[in-house]
């Protein structure tokens, strides 16, 4: 769940994998110091990143969670596909 956090936060902000910068802010991340511009802009998405950056493994949001978190059930309501968000996993 560390790794998604990284991922979210990567997804909404612009770094060039050439530049210093993404090293400086990866640094950043590890330390869960948030851009202020990201905070401001993405609060929902920031405070996930929080979540999922915890030191402490136990403290991190699990799979079910997240998914179940305002972001991701927000976005799919608006796609139309909610109801698919929550509905089981079919076995195979």
């Amino acid at each position: 769940m560390y790794s998604l956090g990284v991922i979210l936060f990567e997804l909404f902000t612009e770094i060039t994998s050439s530049s210093g910068s993404r090293t400086r802010m990866l640094k950043d991340l590890h330390r869960r110091v948030l851009p202020p511009a990201f905070l401001v802009s993405y609060p929902t998405v920031a405070a996930l990143v929080m979540l999922l950056l915890s030191p402490n493994p136990a403290d991190r949001l699990s799979a079910d969670e997240l998914l179940n978190s305002t972001l991701f059930t927000q976005t799919l309501s608006v796609r139309g596909v909610h109801s698919r968000a929550r509905s089981p996993v079919p076995s195979y």
